[in-house]
């Protein structure tokens, strides 16, 4: 059972980053070629909408998506080809090629394979992501107070700045500004769900010191589902979602309840260690 377990976590790991890869392989394709906003809705209507249930691990899913990405690497190796442009060519192979390790990466057998554990199996029956860190008693815990966690919101927010700044200096040709707004909403939109989901936290709660775990047990990382529900809640109230962190005794925020999701000091057993030590030298 555990290698099943070990071997899910590690599928639906690849197949996040399978799908990253893909976003932004369009969003490249969008800015660079140039696209007709028909051409946007349909990559939004048709291709999009399968996706979330890749994620979840239907079978079916993995189908349709598969399918979709040949034919669409197939158009766009091809009209790469035939107009002279490798951009095209290479994004046509990488879809292709995204396609067939739906199929053949040996992880993914145990991310669609059977059905006897859901994916919600493979989240609850995980092993604490972090051993470092695991926490036994709930007393132990320190939660972060508002202006630590303002100040991770703001580096993130800040390094999101940095990479608007650079994709306008580079891609920016003032006739596509639509293409280069969807390719920055989806990066925005990815990057704290994938970043929760894999490692606990963003780069601003990393250097905060602070992570993101599952409020009904402190040693598990949040599913894709919540991570998403999560930050759904937050770039929709803003800066209110923060409102309710200093009237509850888990300093939690509305976008932490809509993710069932709690965030804690890292170094708070590293800290308890060290008054422990310093309690026996004195």
């Amino acid at each position: 059972m555990k290698t099943k377990i070990k071997g899910r976590r590690i599928g639906f790991t690849q197949l996040k980053l399978l799908v990253l890869t893909f976003c932004i392989c369009e969003t490249i394709f969008f800015i660079q070629v140039g696209s007709e906003v028909e051409e946007i809705l349909f990559f939004l209507i048709i291709l999009m909408p399968p996706i979330p249930f890749l994620l979840l691990g239907k079978k079916w899913a993995k189908w349709v998506v598969s399918t979709l990405l040949v034919l669409n690497g197939i158009f766009l190796f091809f009209g790469g080809f035939d107009i002279g442009l490798l951009l095209l060519e290479i994004i046509g192979a990488i879809n292709i090629t995204i396609a067939v390790f739906l199929h053949t990466l040996p992880s993914m057998k145990y991310v669609f394979g059977s059905n006897i554990y859901s994916f919600e199996d493979n989240i609850e029956y995980d092993e604490p992501f972090d051993k470092g860190l695991e926490i036994e008693d709930e007393e132990e815990v320190d939660y972060p107070y508002l202006a630590t966690r303002v100040k991770a919101a703001f580096i993130d927010s800040m390094l999101m700045g940095i990479l608007l700044i650079l994709v306008l200096q580079l891609f920016s040709d003032g006739n596509n500004g639509l293409e280069i707004f969807i390719f920055f909403s989806i990066v925005v939109f990815v990057y704290e769900p994938v970043l929760l989901t894999l490692y606990a936290a963003t780069i601003g709660q990393k250097l905060m010191g602070i992570t993101v775990r599952r409020n009904t047990d402190f040693n598990k990382k949040i599913n894709l589902f919540r991570a998403i529900l999560r930050v759904l809640t937050k770039y929709t109230l803003g800066w209110l979602s923060f409102f309710t962190i200093n009237f509850n005794k888990k300093h939690m925020a509305i976008h932490d309840f809509a993710g069932a999701s709690i965030v804690l000091n890292v170094n708070t057993s590293k800290s308890e260690e060290s008054e422990d030590a310093m309690m026996i030298v004195k």
